[in-house]
């Protein structure tokens, strides 16, 4: 059974029984997962100080302080660091207890990765900053629950998930797939795009059966992080705002300007608003949770347009309704990303008419690339990935991936190349990767590629920010002592990037 919980007061909470109806989707019951089933409550005071595991080396305890707390969670620094290593626990957590245990247990406090300082350094450190406390009581550590004695999850099925991106979020998810063989689960934020799925233990204290949060008086995010709103109303902003100072230039007073376009056809309307063409991309599974697949792949137009922007979103948004497996559930998400205001100073927009009387307002826009940004926030919104529709036809693409996969297989170390040219056999083109340009999560990415069970290794170099000019700077010795790995796992990684550098010397 899924839990049940009381009405909570915190504002604007997430409804998941509207949600699992208009996804039709099942809940993961209560039982699989390790949390208690009441929340246990929070007693801990901030700036109180506890022992703790430095998520970055799982080996050592280590000072924390509680810099903040959100019903059960408590979010710690550890000492002799800065916030940008802040890092969130349950109080009942077994990576925190009483200040004392470890050196009871016949352990030793050390200092955090990170901690600039040598060891001398550290216990001046300790006796000034650490010794006299105030430390939380014994009291305010809550026992941890018990561990399920199997992975009951099923695919599909929604729970509350931290973002650990964002880990002072909790948001709506999906198990996407189950691991067999490590009994890990695939877990995606609904609302957001492949790329932020994440693998967890089915065990894991960072999911939660729906409602639990509410019941701990943790806020839920709406789907997708509310991200397509805060996007729309920042594009809005920037409109007005040139809108503004256009008018002002006139000596106009600035007022609003809301027509439904619907029947203008003429010159002057199709300069100002471009014409532009949409492509389904009817190719893969990408029609996300609220669309009906059966009348998705058999009702939905391959091409909308060539037409004016606002009527091929407008055949675009009709078509989905038509789609959806609740029409007037998928009209509200609609009417909430594109609301329809009577404000009179508001700058210039744009208002259509669904084929259900439904009226959205669009700002105006400037280019080609702001439909397309609003497209992809309505993609966003309606949990859709975010190549369902696409600017060219879908077997063009499809020909061109197919004739790369024919040119022969590339080392997947390969994408890290940097400023080197490689030929492919049969392939005119050349193709230059930079190892300098690449980010932290494709470096991420890459120490995944090179042993899946480098998974938590591959979340630690994201924590440290390291990208591509870092990479290559890394060594076994830095490794293991400022990063905390092991020598097999260190010698593995540095085999792989020394052959990064050796395929480039090769070219």
């Amino acid at each position: 059974m899924s839990l049940t919980p009381a009405d909570s007061p915190i504002d604007d909470e997430f409804d998941w029984n509207s949600y699992l109806i208009e996804t039709d989707s099942e809940a993961a019951p209560a039982c699989n997962f390790k949390q208690s089933f009441i929340p246990p409550p929070n007693e801990f005071q901030i700036g109180e100080k506890l022992e703790t595991i430095d998520p970055r080396n799982q080996d050592s305890w280590c000072i924390g302080t509680v810099v903040h707390k959100d019903g059960p969670r408590l979010c710690l620094r550890l000492d002799g660091t800065d916030d940008r290593n802040d890092f969130w626990r349950l109080v009942d957590s077994a990576a925190i207890r009483c200040y004392e245990t470890t050196e009871k247990l016949g352990g030793q406090i050390v200092p955090p990765l990170g901690f600039q300082q040598n060891s001398t350094r550290w216990i001046k450190y300790f006796e000034k900053n650490v010794k006299n406390g105030p430390f939380a009581n014994e009291s305010c550590f809550k026992p941890q629950p018990i561990k399920p004695e199997k992975n009951l999850f099923k695919i599909g099925q929604k729970l509350e998930a931290i973002d650990p991106k964002h880990p002072q979020l909790i948001c709506p998810a999906t198990v996407n797939n189950i691991l067999p063989s490590d009994n890990r689960l695939v877990i995606s934020l609904d609302g957001w795009s492949a790329s932020n799925n994440f693998k967890v233990d089915y065990s894991s204290r960072d999911i939660f059966p729906i409602g639990w949060c509410k019941l701990a008086g943790l806020h839920v995010a709406k789907v997708g992080g509310n991200l397509p709103s805060r996007l729309l109303n920042k594009h809005n902003e920037h409109v007005q705002e040139k809108q503004i100072k256009k008018e002002r230039n006139n000596n106009l007073i600035p007022k609003r300007i809301s027509i439904d376009y619907d029947d203008i056809q003429s010159d002057e309307a199709t300069r100002i608003y471009p014409l532009v063409t949409v492509y389904w991309n009817y190719i893969g599974d990408n029609g996300g949770l609220l669309l009906n697949p059966q009348k998705f792949h058999s009702s939905m137009p391959l091409v909308f347009g060539p037409n004016q922007w606002h009527l091929v979103l407008k055949s675009i948004f009709n078509s989905c309704i038509r789609c959806s497996f609740q029409p007037i559930s998928f009209t509200h998400r609609l009417m909430e990303l594109f609301p329809s205001t009577n404000d009179e100073i508001q700058a210039s927009s744009v208002q259509i008419t669904l084929e259900n009387n439904t009226k959205l307002q669009f700002p105006l826009f400037e280019t080609e690339n702001d439909f397309w940004d609003i497209l992809h926030n309505f993609e966003n919104a309606i949990l859709a990935d975010e190549d369902l529709f696409i600017s060219t036809s879908p077997m063009h693409n499809q020909i061109n991936q197919n004739s790369k996969r024919k040119t022969g297989e590339f080392q997947e170390d390969s994408i890290f190349l940097t400023n080197a040219k490689i030929r492919k056999s049969n392939v005119n083109e050349e193709l230059t990767y930079d190892i300098i340009q690449k980010t932290p999560d494709d470096v991420a990415t890459f120490i995944r590629s090179i042993d899946p069970k480098f998974d938590s290794l591959a979340s630690r170099f994201l924590q440290e920010e390291i990208d591509g000019k870092a990479l290559v700077l890394l060594t076994t010795d830095t490794l293991m002592k400022h990063m905390g790995l092991k020598l097999g796992p260190s010698l593995q990684i540095i085999y792989h990037i020394e052959k990064l550098k050796a395929m480039i010397l090769s070219q």
